[in-house]
C-alpha cells in the first residue's frame, strides 16, 4: 500500500483528535490541586515573574507551562492555557501509542487502527488528564 493511500485510511483521527480536545477543554472547573497551583508557580518563578512557590517540584513540566504564564497574570486564563497544553500532550500520547500498535497490529488495516486510537483518546481519563495541570500527561508522553 502506498503512502498516501495509508495516509488516507486515516482520515478520521483528525476528527476524533478534535472531538476529544473540545470535550477536555468543556471541563471548566477552578484550580483545586496543590500540585495544579504548584506546577503554575514554578513556572511563574522560572519565566521570573513570581516569587518561590514552596512546593518542591521539579521544574520540568513547569517549563512547558512557560507560554500560559507569559501570556497572562490572569490565572483563569493561565490555567486555561494549562489545560490546552495538556490536552496536546494527551493527543500526542494517544497517536503515539497508536504508532506503536501500528508495529504489532499482527495485520488489521489502518481503519481499525485509526478506529482503536479514536476509541483510546475519547477513553475518559484521557479527557478527564487533560483537563488538569498534573505532570503524568507528560510522564505518559516520555515513558
Amino acid at each position: 500500500m502506498t503512502r498516501l493511500a495509508n495516509r488516507v485510511q486515516w482520515w478520521p483521527l483528525p476528527l476524533v483528535i478534535l472531538v476529544a480536545v473540545c470535550s477536555a477543554w468543556a471541563i471548566n472547573r477552578t484550580v483545586i490541586h496543590p500540585d495544579e497551583v504548584g506546577f503554575i508557580l514554578n513556572a511563574r518563578r522560572i519565566a521570573g515573574v513570581g516569587g518561590p512557590s514552596l512546593l518542591p517540584y521539579y521544574p520540568g513540566y513547569s517549563a512547558l507551562l512557560l507560554p500560559a504564564v507569559l501570556v497572562s497574570d490572569d490565572i483563569g486564563v493561565v490555567f486555561r492555557l494549562v489545560q490546552g497544553t495538556n490536552v496536546l500532550l494527551v493527543a500526542c500520547t494517544v497517536v503515539l501509542s497508536g504508532r506503536l500498535l501500528r508495529r504489532f497490529d499482527g495485520g488489521l488495516g489502518a481503519p481499525a487502527l485509526a478506529a482503536a486510537v479514536g476509541v483510546a483518546l475519547l477513553y475518559p481519563p484521557f479527557r478527564l488528564y487533560g483537563a488538569l495541570a498534573l505532570s503524568e500527561n507528560l510522564l505518559v508522553l516520555l515513558s
